[in-house]
């Protein structure tokens, strides 16, 4: 008689910290491989493409899942930069490619990315691949897709919670290009719910890089950020910290609250 067991990986990592941090940084070095950059860079053979991004789309999914287990130290990212340098570029090169396999390509990449910036000890280090620059470049593209958008806006939130993030930010003249991206995308969207978590992640980024002199409170926008927070925060009597859309809030230290 054949007997059946399921295997809880996730279980596995949560037990064992330790291999997950070496599963983690060995499948990172899988994705410096040559066959991997050489994709990135949209130089293989066109044979394998497809392969060896259904190879990239498994080890990043595998990869956000371990990093939730994990307990990041300030400098883990040192060798890692190039392939992180490589990942953004390959986004920025095919940000406006519409087929749906490779928008999804796209948002894993970022989510990813989203991932090691979540971890806000991560995000000095993140500032060396100089992708607060890029990200801002995306936003300012006026046919950006919505989901780019939406994940850019996110990696945004994520770095302004960390002090050279939210530093790096402001010398790269952040807050004008949200404002004109509020103006040019939010403002005009006002009544539609698909942009409803954008805006609320527009307005934690602009309270976390405004200076309090140049803080001027929109009583209307505000209720709605703090009834969305309200619901968020309907969790914190099992967590300390929520994660949702990608965004890590610590209630204690929440500018809102």
């Amino acid at each position: 008689m054949a007997v059946y067991t399921t295997i809880n990986i996730q279980s596995i990592f949560r037990d064992d910290t330790f291999y997950a941090y070496e599963i983690f940084f060995r499948i990172f070095n899988i994705i410096s491989l040559a066959a991997m950059t050489t994709f990135l860079k949209d130089e293989s053979n066109e044979q394998i493409m497809s392969h060896v991004a259904n190879v990239l789309r498994i080890l990043l999914l595998q990869m956000q899942t371990i990093a939730e287990e994990i307990s990041f130290k300030k400098d883990d990212l040192i060798n890692q930069e190039p392939i992180i340098q490589v990942l953004l570029e390959y986004v920025h090169m095919n940000l406006f490619e519409i087929g749906n396999d490779i928008q999804q390509r796209l948002i894993e990449i970022l989510e990813f990315i989203g991932t090691l910036v979540d971890n806000t000890i991560l995000v000095s280090q993140l500032l060396d691949v100089d992708f607060v620059s890029l990200i801002l470049k995306w936003i300012e593209m006026s046919e950006l897709p919505f989901c780019i958008q939406r994940a850019s806006v996110r990696l945004l939130y994520n770095i302004a919670r960390h002090e050279k993030g939210c530093e790096a930010l402001n010398q790269a003249d952040a807050m004008n290009v949200l404002k004109e991206f509020k103006q040019r995308i939010l403002d005009p969207t006002g009544n539609n719910t698909t942009y409803e978590d954008m805006r609320l992640l527009f307005s934690m980024t602009a309270a976390l890089l405004a200076e309090p002199k140049e803080s001027k409170i929109d009583v209307k926008s505000l209720g709605k950020v703090l009834d969305q927070l309200m619901q968020l925060t309907v969790y914190t009597t099992r967590k300390t910290k929520i994660t949702n859309m990608a965004i890590s809030i610590s209630i204690e230290n929440h500018p809102f609250l």
